[in-house]
């Protein structure tokens, strides 16, 4: 198995992966860039939008939780707000 050098950019298959962990990790997207050797900042910016939309996705979702009172993690957001009366 080859090792990483320092200055030289992660191939494409092993950034994929690599990428959405490391944005969801809080990555920028100028890290992202020099991580993975990217010129422009259209891929950094796919995968830190990206794990922004998890973020407050989970975000949201917990905090229908706290108001409902529900423990139930595998509910989701459309039986949260079915429990408030909304989206009637």
């Amino acid at each position: 198995m080859r090792r990483c050098r320092p200055n030289e950019p992660i191939s494409a298959r092993a950034g994929q992966g690599g990428a959405a962990v490391a944005a969801e990790s809080g990555a920028t997207e100028a890290e992202l860039d020099a991580i993975f050797g990217w010129t422009d900042r259209r891929m950094a910016s796919h995968y830190t939008r990206k794990a922004n939309r998890k973020k407050l996705a989970y975000g949201g979702v917990a905090k229908l939780e706290r108001k409902t009172g529900s423990t139930d993690h595998s509910a989701n957001a459309y039986s949260l707000t079915d429990k408030l009366g909304a989206g009637n």
